[in-house]
């Protein structure tokens, strides 16, 4: 199992569990979330790895209480993370392989939500009667600005959105071709590994790679692992000023929903003015279906909400922000994540 094969599930139908086993397991999902990341954070995840263990060997392994490591794995065991194989034995499932800590793993994702996400959530009455995210009432300033003085917690926060970040963009490569296109800018591309993996399509293009300079200073390794730092220019800048220009096509991967619809008009608008006439903008984002459709992006929209000044969209909002700054949308493409591309072109 990957990450991008996770989604909600659909509500239970009439054969399913009563409305109050349900209500309940809404109301108590502090306390999952609270068990994976204990799992995750003292490596009880990790302790399995090998195969099925008693818990005195996985308790010993990690330096924990036995009896409180037994009972956790329980709890795990009746949500799907672990299988007890034997009395007081315990393996992963597939669904608990992604708590891990390792590349491409769900593990510093579930420590940054728990760890920085957490607190401001208990404040989300205030943000649904004020409409001021939680975080910025709580912290004094919004998200970024507090994330530039706590050095270790960015570190965390680019780890788990590459893991992320990383198989959603793998599912875009999968469902749309890039390989006829000469130029490709990727905006707010961080280290370009959205950008390497679409320049992988094609031996003859060639790639901007544009962030702030500091970021696209680190960006090295990430284009020498798929062996295009030949062919990538790095540029610094800011995306709401300008973009390189002349770009047969623009990469927005993970970028607006972030931002409120006014800062996304500006960013598109800012690759308006350096697109060419016969370019494409294609934007990787959650598209939220319409009516009661479970979708991952339902959820994420709780974090842009509580902890941000973004949002996540339908089709119908994305299209009507495209035609604001100038583009016309396209298509929505499918990918076998939970992730979209919108392609847009110049109106």
């Amino acid at each position: 199992m990957t990450i991008t094969d996770i989604t909600p599930e659909a509500p239970a139908g009439p054969s399913g569990p009563p409305p109050p086993a349900i209500a309940l397991q809404l109301a108590s999902g502090f306390i999952a979330s609270q068990a994976v990341y204990v799992f995750t954070k003292l490596r009880i995840a990790d302790a399995l790895a090998d195969g099925p263990r008693p818990v005195d060997a996985v308790a010993s392994r990690v330096g924990t209480s036995r009896d409180e490591t037994r009972r956790l794995l329980r709890t795990l065991g009746g949500l799907g993370v672990v299988d007890e194989v034997a009395p007081e034995t315990f393996q992963l499932t597939d669904v608990g392989e992604l708590f891990r800590n390792e590349p491409g793993s769900l593990a510093d994702l579930t420590t940054m939500w728990m760890e920085t996400h957490y607190i401001p959530f208990a404040g989300m009455t205030g943000t649904v009667t004020s409409g001021r995210p939680a975080f910025e009432a709580s912290e004094g300033e919004d998200f970024w600005s507090w994330l530039q003085h706590e050095p270790d917690t960015a570190d965390l926060f680019s780890r788990a959105m590459g893991s992320f970040g990383g198989q959603t963009q793998a599912a875009a490569v999968a469902a749309f071709d890039f390989s006829g296109f000469g130029r490709i800018v990727d905006v707010g591309g961080a280290h370009g590994s959205f950008l390497a993996s679409a320049l992988a399509q094609s031996d003859t293009s060639r790639g901007v790679l544009f962030d702030l300079p500091h970021v696209v200073d680190a960006a090295g390794p990430s284009l020498d692992a798929v062996g295009v730092t030949d062919r990538v220019e790095c540029v610094g800048g800011d995306f709401f000023e300008s973009v390189p220009a002349d770009g047969d096509a623009y990469l927005l991967s993970i970028i607006l929903h972030d931002w409120n619809d006014a800062d996304c008009v500006r960013i598109l608008s800012s690759i308006r003015r350096a697109i060419p006439a016969h370019g494409v903008l294609l934007i990787l984002e959650n598209v939220i279906p319409d009516g009661n459709e479970p979708h991952l992006g339902k959820i994420i929209d709780m974090i842009m909400m509580t902890m941000l000044n973004g949002t996540e969209r339908t089709r119908s909002e994305y299209a009507a922000l495209l035609t604001e700054a100038g583009f016309t949308l396209d298509e929505v493409v499918a990918t076998h994540a939970p992730t979209s591309l919108v392609v847009a072109r110049p109106a």
